[in-house]
């Protein structure tokens, strides 16, 4: 069983990655509206690729987030229920 300061750790580091998507995200958006606005630019389908594949990263860091979340709130509930039962 995870002790309370690693269900916090676990909340963190999964809203770090969800972060860290997102940053991703926006960096291959920024790129993909550079490629778009460069006459004749051959870099527009891959930066078009790269903010698809940003994009599905960002959904799934953002859905494990908030499954991690859901489960570290109630298993943090159940821990401060038992020590307030022990007092």
């Amino acid at each position: 069983m995870e002790n309370r300061a690693q269900l916090v750790a676990r909340r963190r580091a999964a809203q770090h990655a969800w972060r860290a998507a997102r940053e991703r995200m926006e960096r291959a958006a920024q790129y993909l509206r550079e490629a778009l606005s460069a006459p004749h630019s051959s870099a527009a389908t891959t930066a078009r690729q790269r903010m698809e594949h940003a994009q599905r990263g960002e959904r799934q860091a953002r859905t494990s987030y908030y499954r991690v979340a859901e489960e570290t709130g109630a298993l943090l509930s159940g821990l401060e229920r038992t020590n307030a039962e022990r007092v």
